[in-house]
This record gives structure tokens, C-alpha cells and sequence, in this order.
């Protein structure tokens, strides 16, 4: 499955202060706390995307 959502979003986490300052406190002695932000963040698009995709099919 291609991440299409790192082209849309990660930009705008990269500039959210709240995502930078979690990359610098959990970086390198807990990367698992960024993959795991990546995964909700990456779930959490494609259901917005079904749920809008849900609704225009019912129109």
C-alpha cells in the first residue's frame, strides 16, 4: 500500500510544533513513538477518506 497521505500531511506535521517537539524528545530513544504517530496518523486519513466516500454514495 503507497502512504499517498506522507505526500499531504507530513509537510504540514513536519511545520506542527507539537510533532517537532515530540521527534526531538522521543527520536532516538523511542522511535516507536513517531512510527506510531505515522500509523494513526496514516489510519486515521484513510477512514476520513472512506467515511467521504460513504456519504457521496448515498447522494
Amino acid at each position: 500500500m503507497v502512504d499517498v497521505w506522507k505526500e499531504e500531511f507530513l509537510p504540514r506535521l513536519q511545520i506542527s510544533t507539537i510533532y517537532n517537539v515530540l521527534v526531538l524528545k522521543c527520536g532516538e530513544k523511542d522511535p516507536e513513538v513517531i512510527s506510531l504517530v505515522n500509523e494513526v496518523v496514516s489510519f486515521a486519513f484513510q477512514r476520513t477518506k472512506t467515511i467521504i466516500k460513504g456519504y457521496r454514495n448515498h447522494k
